[in-house]
């Protein structure tokens, strides 16, 4: 039987590599707001980045990078569209996604950035997906009319251990054949971690629009792109939006209390999950002194040895020794 993507969770899923971007204090945060340097990867970077109608054309192209890293192809247009998803019932559990638009193959796109460590994350990325994809049809539709539904999942930390590759992409396919059988999912997943150390390698170069756009929201495109603007004219119109949102006080505050949240909330769960993995060792730990107390307490009562003697031998209760031989 094949492991499923929830048992494929690291536990340590946190990146230092990642984490070394992140401005940890609020003096941080806005003494590299007075260089002009924003952490891309917070949610309200991303959507006024790319969810804005203004920024039609650079959401376009990020997703046609993601789509066709290559570059052999690009969309042509996006229309972006309500981010609010309503569930198929009336007490049903709804979503607000990132970045939601219908690219010019008739293809439904959703973006979700997650950066602090969900381990339910696998099952999420499915559930909005269903959403996205049952928002379609009204009443009377036809099912062929149905278009694909593709989602993108931008995440901070390791989730697919099995996976050498930074980006992977699902769908529905036949367990024996690998044949697909329907092209309406594509559940696409960007684990930044991996792309950073990867990146990091020595001599390691840009392959892709894909991680050119990828090196962009991470913040290192000034180490691997050096004239950003004038190597990709997107990329250019990025920073210039970019721009727009540094001369806005409000926007920059708000950016600073949500970054500062966003850290906070990493740094509760980087400490649960060392607390977990702690008490887990420990747990094991314990385990193991179990079994070779038992073995050696069998072994005692092979030697003709009494249940007191055992217990006086060994430093432990009487009734743990007859619990390791009975």
């Amino acid at each position: 039987m094949n492991e499923s993507i929830d048992d494929e969770y690291l536990e340590e899923s946190y990146s230092p590599e990642l984490d070394e971007l992140i401005p940890k204090t609020r003096d941080d945060a806005i003494e590299r707001l007075k260089q002009g340097r924003l952490f891309r990867l917070l949610d309200s970077i991303v959507k006024f980045l790319l969810a804005r109608p203004e920024s039609e054309e650079i959401c376009r192209d990020f997703l046609g990078a993601v789509i066709f890293p290559e570059g052999l192809r690009e969309f042509t247009r996006v229309e972006l569209l309500d981010r609010n998803l309503s569930p198929a019932r009336l007490r049903g559990r709804g979503s607000r996604i990132d970045v939601y638009g219908t690219v010019d193959d008739g293809s439904k796109m959703n973006v979700e950035i997650q950066l602090n460590y969900d381990a339910a994350h696998a099952s999420r990325a499915v559930y909005y997906w269903s959403l996205v994809h049952t928002n379609q049809l009204e009443s009377g539709d036809l099912f062929k009319d149905v278009d694909r539904t593709v989602s993108v999942n931008i995440l901070g930390f390791d989730m697919l251990k099995l996976e050498k590759n930074f980006c992977n992409s699902y769908s529905i396919r036949n367990d024996g054949s690998s044949r697909v059988l329907t092209d309406d999912l594509k559940i696409i997943f960007i684990e930044l971690p991996k792309f950073i150390r990867e990146l990091k390698k020595p001599g390691r170069k840009l392959k892709s629009k894909l991680e050119r756009w990828l090196c962009f929201f991470v913040g290192l495109e000034g180490e691997f792109i050096p004239d950003a603007a004038e190597a990709d004219p997107v990329i250019g119109l990025a920073l210039k939006q970019e721009q727009i949102f540094l001369m806005d006080e409000r926007m920059r505050m708000s950016y600073i209390d949500d970054l500062m949240d966003m850290y906070s909330e990493r740094k509760r769960g980087a400490r649960a999950q060392k607390l977990a993995k702690d008490r887990s060792e420990l747990a094991e730990e314990n385990r193991r002194l179990v079994q070779r107390e038992r073995k050696a307490a069998i072994k005692f009562v092979e030697l003709g040895m009494s249940v007191e003697e055992i217990a006086a031998t060994m430093d432990i209760p009487d009734s743990d020794v007859r619990n390791y031989i009975a």
